[in-house]
């Protein structure tokens, strides 16, 4: 990775290539609201028929963000409760920044259509490449991707936003489940909590051998293969639609994770995952309705009670819950959300929800935590049910909850 810094007198007084991180000594400091030109390049390594050393595929290439260097010196350390004031100055994300501006030209090869975050300023053909414009509208966090690959789209105007799927042109099986996924969170986090931030919504195929998840980046939604061939059978006997809630899910992350960005300390997951799944569930019931969504639940608490039977370390409340705790950020967390709105009703909740996403929206430094999301979910609780508010969120296990899944037949 050749660099320079161009508007710097500078020089590298230190390399480690086993690490990939060399230190730069520049003939001054850089300021407050200073910048530096950083130019690079970066080489993939071919793949072979035996190893595979780069994600550049001859169809469906999918390159994250994480490729770019980055900046300062990032050690390993143990994740600061969010008690302590002077770790909540990064958020959950960020390594050295906090929310960038984005602005790429990429290219590919001329039969494929390449996607970054952003509008679409312009696209042309050059020296047989097809080159692409993005901008992306408001500054974001720095966790984005690149995509290419022989797609074609399937869209629809809905609520001024263009939402848009990137699709391999033989999966059409679930492509109707994944657009009522994204209106329907559109819908729902728009009449409770506020308006989507962008003109458009992506969902982009990436393929099987890249991951099963899926992730949202700006105004994009990378997802995997697995949701597009899902068995729509299942579906139709009752099943769970995985391809409608994985959708619905990751939009929710457009003001759980986006706008509410919580700080890097524990109990972060409990303010993004919980409560996009909370969200989901609720989503998930207006769709399908009360039976359906229990079903939902009952895949939330096998995830639970699994995930606690292979974990190597205690069970923690859910304003401390780790990175690495999916089971409690996720299972967990959203049978609790959904126990709390059964006890105090789903307008109390979503009053409560609403409050706290218009404390801490574009909250600048320092960063909200569980505890201010605790604080409002408190705020909206009768005195006689504040024991429900500790039981479900501040102690390790719950007595309600497990009670709540027995009478839900869960």
């Amino acid at each position: 990775m050749p660099t320079t810094i161009e508007n710097r007198d500078w020089k590298k007084i230190a390399e480690d290539s086993l690490t990939n991180f060399s230190v730069y000594k520049l003939d001054r400091p850089i300021l407050p609201n200073d910048s530096i030109l950083f130019l690079f390049s970066i080489k993939s390594r071919p793949n072979t028929v035996y190893n595979r050393y780069s994600d550049v595929l001859e169809n469906g290439t999918y390159l994250k963000s994480e490729i770019f260097p980055r900046f300062g010196y990032f050690a390993e350390t143990e994740i600061a409760r969010p008690e302590n004031r002077d770790a909540l100055y990064n958020h959950y994300q960020s390594i050295d920044a906090d929310l960038i501006r984005f602005e790429t030209i990429v290219s590919t090869s001329q039969d494929q259509i390449a996607i970054a975050p952003g509008i679409l300023e312009a696209e042309w053909i050059e020296k047989g490449r097809a080159y692409f414009h993005y901008r992306m509208e408001n500054p974001f966090k720095f966790v984005f991707g690149y995509h290419s690959g022989r797609y074609i789209t399937y869209s629809e105007r809905y609520r001024g936003v263009e939402c848009k799927i990137y699709h391999h042109p033989a999966h059409t099986y679930n492509l109707p489940q994944l657009l009522d996924g994204l209106k329907a969170s559109l819908d729902y986090h728009t009449e409770h909590f506020g308006p989507y931030p962008y003109k458009q919504a992506h969902i982009i195929e990436f393929a099987r051998s890249e991951g099963s998840y899926a992730t949202t980046a700006g105004n994009c939604i990378p997802t995997s293969e697995i949701r597009f061939v899902n068995d729509k059978r299942v579906v139709q006997r009752g099943g769970a639609d995985l391809a409608f809630y994985v959708i619905a899910h990751e939009l929710s992350h457009q003001w759980w994770g986006a706008q509410v960005i919580p700080a890097n300390v524990l109990g972060a997951p409990f303010v993004t995952e919980s409560l996009a799944e909370y969200n989901t569930a609720k989503i998930y019931e207006k769709k399908y309705g009360r039976e359906r969504v229990l079903k939902f639940l009952d895949i939330q608490k096998n995830r639970y009670l699994s995930g606690l039977t292979t974990a190597t370390e205690n069970e923690a409340p859910l304003i401390y819950v780790t990175p690495e705790q999916t089971h409690i950020s996720y299972g967990r967390g959203a049978l609790a959300l959904y126990t709390l709105s059964e006890y105090i009703g789903e307008e109390k909740m979503n009053a409560a929800l609403k409050n706290y996403f218009d404390k801490a929206k574009y909250k600048a430094p320092p960063y909200t935590t569980s505890l201010e999301l605790l604080h409002y979910l408190k705020m909206e609780t009768p005195d006689s049910l504040q024991y429900v508010v500790t039981d479900l969120f501040e102690k390790p296990g719950s007595e309600i909850l497990l009670r709540y899944m027995q009478d839900a037949c869960l």
